[in-house]
C-alpha cells in the first residue's frame, strides 16, 4: 500500500481536481464553442502540457500495473458485482428506447430474414458490416420470435459475456488487483450499460476485442516457455477470424496485433521468419473470401460510394467533422449523432478526470513496455474515428 500511496501525489490530486472542474463545465453547460475551446487550453490543455516539464519524484519498480494493492476479493463482493452488472444492462430492457435507430433497423430486418430463410452471407448492406452479429441476431429472431425485447436482449447478453473474458484478458497482462478495478469499471460504467443497450456492432466489438487481447496474452505466455510454430499459428488464426467479428476497426486491431507479434518474436532471424510466416498464411486464408468477392463483385467500390455523401475535399475537414465523435468520450455530442450522450459524454467528469491524469503517466513513463504498448494501442483505435 506504501507503493501505491506514493503514486498518487498532491500534484496527481491538484490535476485531478483541475481536469474535474474543466470537464464539469464543458459537459454540463451551454457556453458558446468559443470559451469551451478556451476552457479546454486552459483547463486541460496547458496544465497537462506543463505537468509534464515539473521534476517529480522517482517512480518505484514496477510499474503500477504490477502492483497488489487490493486484499483477496471476498466472494461477497463478487456476487454483488455479478448482480449489479447483471441489473444495468437487462432492467426494463425496452424502456430505453422508444423505438429503433438506423442501425438498428437494418440490422434487425437483415435478421428477419435470416430466421426465416437462412443464407451465408459475408458482409451486408452498402456498409460492408461482417455477419456475426446479424447471424447471432438471427438465430434468436427463429427461436425466439422477432420482437423489439429479442433485438436488444441479444447486445445485453454480449454485453455481460465480454464480463469475464475481459477480466481474464487483464489478468493475462496486469496484475490480480489492476484487473479487478478494470473489471469494475468494465461491469459498472455507463459506457458499457449504454452500449449494451444498443443492438448494432459495439458490444460484439468488445467482446471479440477481449477475446483477442486473451489469445494474445496467452500467446506471449506460451512463446516465454517455449517458441512452438503452433503459437503462431492458433495466433493468426484468431487475427483471421475477428475479421468476421469486427467492423471496419479490424485493420487497425490487426495492424496492432500483429506488430506486437513481430516484435516480441524471440527466435533467431531464420527461425523468425518461419514463425511469422506461420502467423499470416491463417490471416490471409481467412480473408481470402474478401478477396474473392471484392475480385469478382466490387464489394468495397459500393462501400466507398456509400461513404461519398460526406463530399469530403480533404482530410482535413474529414478529421475535423468527426470530432464530435471524439468529444463524446469525455463531455458529450451534438444531439443529431445517433451515437452518444449528450451531456457528459461516455465517461462522466470523474472518470475523464482520472482518463487525462493516467495519460500524462503514459506520457511520462513510456519507456516502460507496458505504458509504450498501451500508448500505441490508444492512438492506433482512434483513427477510425478520424476518417
Amino acid at each position: 500500500m506504501s507503493y501505491f500511496s506514493r503514486s498518487f501525489s498532491p500534484y496527481h490530486c491538484c490535476l485531478f481536481v483541475l481536469f474535474l472542474i474543466s470537464n464539469s463545465i464543458l459537459s454540463y453547460t451551454s457556453f458558446p464553442i468559443s470559451i469551451k475551446i478556451l476552457i479546454v487550453i486552459i483547463g486541460i490543455l496547458l496544465p497537462g502540457i506543463g505537468s509534464l516539464f515539473l521534476k517529480k519524484y522517482d517512480r518505484p519498480q514496477p510499474p503500477l500495473t504490477n502492483l497488489e494493492f487490493m486484499p483477496k476479493i471476498p466472494l461477497g463482493v463478487w456476487i454483488l458485482l455479478i448482480g449489479l452488472a447483471f441489473f444495468f444492462r437487462f432492467f426494463q430492457l425496452t424502456t430505453y428506447s422508444v423505438w429503433p435507430n438506423y442501425d438498428e433497423g437494418w440490422m434487425g430486418y437483415y435478421a428477419v430474414q435470416l430466421a426465416n430463410h437462412w443464407s451465408w452471407d459475408f458482409l451486408y448492406a452498402k456498409s460492408q458490416i461482417p455477419p456475426v452479429y446479424i447471424w447471432i441476431l438471427g438465430l434468436f429472431y427463429k427461436f425466439f420470435g422477432s420482437s423489439l425485447q429479442t433485438l436488444w436482449l441479444v447486445p445485453s447478453l454480449l454485453s455481460l459475456l465480454a464480463l469475464p473474458i475481459a477480466y481474464r484478458a487483464a489478468l493475462a497482462f496486469f496484475s490480480r488487483s489492476f484487473a479487478f478495478l478494470f473489471l469494475v469499471l468494465l461491469a459498472l460504467n455507463y459506457w458499457a450499460w449504454y452500449t449494451a443497450r444498443l443492438s448494432g456492432p459495439m458490444p460484439k466489438d468488445h467482446l471479440s476485442e477481449f477475446l483477442i487481447f486473451l489469445c494474445l496474452g496467452l500467446f506471449l505466455k506460451a512463446i516465454r516457455n517455449n517458441n512452438f510454430y503452433r503459437n503462431y499459428f492458433w495466433m493468426g488464426v484468431s487475427v483471421g477470424l475477428s475479421y468476421y467479428l469486427l467492423a471496419f476497426h479490424w485493420f487497425c486491431m490487426a495492424l496492432f496485433i500483429s506488430s506486437i507479434v513481430m516484435i516480441s518474436n524471440p527466435a533467431e532471424k531464420q527461425n523468425k521468419l518461419r514463425h511469422l510466416l506461420t502467423y499470416f498464411v491463417p490471416i490471409l486464408l481467412f480473408l481470402a473470401p474478401i478477396f474473392w468477392l471484392e475480385w469478382t463483385q466490387k464489394i468495397f467500390q459500393t462501400y466507398y460510394q456509400f461513404i461519398g455523401y460526406k463530399q469530403m475535399s480533404s482530410t482535413y475537414l474529414s478529421i475535423f467533422s468527426n470530432l464530435p465523435y471524439i468529444s463524446s468520450l469525455f463531455w458529450g455530442v451534438n444531439p443529431h449523432v445517433w451515437y452518444g450522450p449528450i451531456w457528459g459524454g461516455f465517461f462522466n467528469p470523474i472518470l475523464g478526470a482520472l482518463f487525462f491524469v493516467g495519460f500524462l503517466e503514459l506520457i511520462e513513463y513510456w519507456r516502460q513496455p507496458v505504458y509504450f504498448w498501451l500508448m500505441a494501442g490508444f492512438a492506433t483505435f482512434l483513427v477510425p474515428g478520424f476518417i
